[in-house]
């Protein structure tokens, strides 16, 4: 409740209404364009100003003053009206409807010769409104147009009209950094499991040939908040393609194949090799949020998925994922909100007496899915 001293906050669009006079003029176009945009019900217009879409579908129908006193504020008054469509429940759609002072055809910031604003203002006398209304088709346009010239070299604003526009719709600006790194194609978006604006704030290192441990790091950071570190070098066994194992001479392979001891020479079907694995290890996390990463969610996902985006198939990794005995609460068979026993996760089996600081290291490996059937997996 307001002090006597202080009065009541009004909502922004209850302000915007009682005193335009306080709101600069782009800003205010922002706030009525977002507050139709989130209109659920409909019943206000939604196209955005200078958008390409039909004068009667647009969320802001401008007008200018014609009045030839000089006017200290942008914006003199702010309403509604009827658009003349109508809404998904089958009533009467609305506008909002801005009438500025800084612009327009007549009035004392106007083009034309201050002849024209008397006539309007005599018409008006007469309740006559068909010459303004004819110049105010004018003046809606070349008022969005100059919206529009603003919006245009405005980034964010950009980006926020995109976002209200539809979430397969994307801004040029943020297209063009996505074309860095691949995605700039509309068939490429929004097809991995972690929004395409985290691709968009790591362009620089999605967009090289080759990306180091110390940019994969500060990606991983950046994009999950998670302390890691890259531990190269791998060792693991590869299958050998049978095509170069080592064959004797017969009547197939002629002299053979791979049969020159010391030089060429593979004898089993695996073969070790050091320099296409890594892993990911991540410092010790506390029991919530090592959930958060068990086989099958969400973010265990988006992890993956980013990894393998920035480091390419080339190479193959695992995530090393740790937290303290102490941590993990002991085993139960119950179903909670806070507690869902995951075998191999947090099903451990502990003593009367455990060390609080003995730490528990679990290897996932980049393949490893969720199970559509067996034990049931955390969902968080």
């Amino acid at each position: 409740m307001a002090t006597p001293r202080r009065r009541k906050d009004l909502a922004l669009i209850d302000q915007l209404k009682q005193e335009p006079h306080r709101f600069e003029f782009f800003q205010a176009v922002r706030i009525l364009e977002t507050a139709s945009a989130q209109d659920h019900s409909q019943q206000y217009a939604r196209a955005p100003v200078a958008a390409l879409a039909q004068p009667g579908k647009e969320a802001i129908r401008f007008t200018c003053s014609e009045k030839l006193h000089f006017i200290g504020e942008d914006i003199l008054s702010i309403g509604t009206e009827p658009n003349g469509e109508e809404s998904a429940s089958g009533e009467q759609q609305i506008r909002w409807l801005m009438n500025v002072s800084f612009f327009g055809l007549a009035g004392a910031q106007g083009v034309l010769p201050y002849r024209f604003s008397e006539i309007i203002q005599q018409e008006q006398k007469s309740k006559n409104t068909a010459l303004k209304d004819f110049f105010d088709l004018f003046n809606h346009r070349s008022t969005s147009l100059f919206h529009q010239a603003w919006h245009k070299y405005r980034l964010p604003v950009n980006y926020e009209r995109a976002r209200q526009s539809g979430k397969s719709h994307k801004d040029l600006f943020t297209n063009a950094i996505l074309s860095l790194a691949g995605l700039g194609t509309s068939e490429l978006h929004y097809r991995l499991p972690f929004p395409d604006e985290m691709i968009a704030g790591l362009t620089s290192g999605f967009a090289r040939q080759t990306t180091t441990a110390s940019d994969l790091k500060g990606m991983i950071r950046h994009a999950f908040g998670l302390d890691v570190d890259i531990s190269q070098f791998q060792g693991q066994w590869q299958p050998l393609d049978p095509e170069v194992a080592c064959r004797l001479p017969d009547e197939e392979t002629g002299l053979g194949i791979n049969n020159q001891l010391g030089v060429n020479t593979v004898i089993g079907s695996y073969c070790y090799h050091a320099q296409s694995k890594f892993s990911v290890v991540i410092a010790p996390l506390p029991y919530k949020r090592f959930m958060e990463l068990a086989p099958g969610t969400r973010k265990l996902e988006a992890l993956k998925s980013m990894i393998k985006l920035a480091v390419g198939t080339e190479l193959e990794f695992d995530i090393a994922i740790t937290t303290t005995q102490s941590k993990v609460p002991p085993c139960r068979l119950v179903q909670e909100d806070d507690y869902q026993p995951t075998l191999g996760w947090n099903t451990h089996l502990h003593a009367d007496k455990i060390d609080a600081i003995e730490s528990i290291d679990i290897h996932l490996s980049q393949s490893i899915e969720q199970p559509e059937e067996g034990l049931q997996l955390a969902n968080t």
